[in-house]
């Protein structure tokens, strides 16, 4: 895929697959060789994410003052935690270090334009050690950046989804 691309379905779809093994990679690289995490971490999102450009990382479990992420760094801290990414987010205990069998998306809404793409739905995290999956709400923003051959993550936001009860 080139900058003058159009974005496909497969395209997403690709994307969406690249970030669930991401995740899981991570946790079990936890699991087995827990010094190589953060250069194996870094190295993942920089697939993922462009943070060449700007990047708006909202993240399920983010505490306040640091809901928003807009650099590596921060994106880092959460998904392996303040203490392995070097972050000063006391807050970040590493989404990824579950460790998470599976993610699957069950999309609700795609747009596709020439550069840029936005899906929208719920994503499913499996775990060994829970009897059912935590579903969470997201939307990613994807482009086609000229350095890379695929598509990153510019925008993501998730969010547990709405619940009555908790008003």
């Amino acid at each position: 895929m080139t900058d003058q691309s159009l974005i496909t379905d497969h395209h997403i779809n690709h994307a969406q697959a690249q970030w669930s093994q991401a995740l899981v990679h991570m946790g079990e690289c936890y699991q087995s060789q827990p010094q190589q995490l953060p250069n194996v971490a870094d190295q993942l999102l920089n697939e993922l994410y462009d943070f060449s450009a700007d990047i708006a990382f909202k993240p399920t479990f983010a505490v306040a003052p640091h809901q928003l992420r807009t650099d590596r760094l921060g994106t880092l801290s959460y998904f392996i935690g303040a203490a392995l990414s070097g972050s000063t987010i006391t807050t970040d205990h590493g989404f990824a270090l579950k460790p998470w069998s599976k993610v699957t998306f069950a999309e609700s809404m795609r747009m596709i334009r020439k550069e840029c793409a936005i899906s929208s739905g719920c994503y499913s995290f499996y775990s060994s050690a829970e009897a059912t999956p935590r579903v969470v709400e997201y939307t990613f923003v994807y482009h086609i950046s000229p350095q890379y051959s695929g598509l990153k993550i510019i925008a993501h936001h998730s969010s547990l989804p709405y619940d009555q009860a908790r008003l």
